[in-house]
């Protein structure tokens, strides 16, 4: 549904973000039991957000260009959460690789230079 969002309309809305980050911790939650698991996966959230706001910001200050919105930020934070800071740089290296194919493969097709980020993000 966010996939299909984000190449519609180009974000994705609150309510699937929440509904997705509320669905995350509660399975985070279930699986672990255990509080000292649920701080290790809200810090890989924060540190999957973190980077995305890094790449945000490299992006504008260097190529002058918002390569990352604002709704593909929160969604690292929420991925993050999911699969863990040990994932970090497979899910980086995925997500990127997919992004550039996705993104000019998008950009041939639609002739258009902003592509939706949330399908190579949600593939990774």
């Amino acid at each position: 549904m966010m996939s299909i969002t984000d190449i519609e309309y180009y974000f994705i809305p609150k309510i699937l973000q929440v509904t997705l980050l509320l669905m995350i911790v509660l399975f985070t939650f279930i699986n672990s039991g255990s509080s000292q698991v649920m701080i290790s996966a809200i810090f890989s959230g924060i540190v999957y957000f973190t980077f995305a706001l890094f790449l945000y910001y490299i992006f504008l200050f260097t190529a002058k260009i918002e390569a990352i919105g604002p709704d593909d930020i929160n969604l690292f934070f929420s991925v993050g959460i999911l699969i863990g800071v040990e994932k970090f740089i497979d899910f980086s290296f995925l997500c990127g690789a997919l992004g550039i194919l996705f993104g000019s493969i998008w950009q041939k097709v639609k002739e258009d230079d902003t592509f939706p980020f949330a399908p190579a993000i949600l593939t990774s």
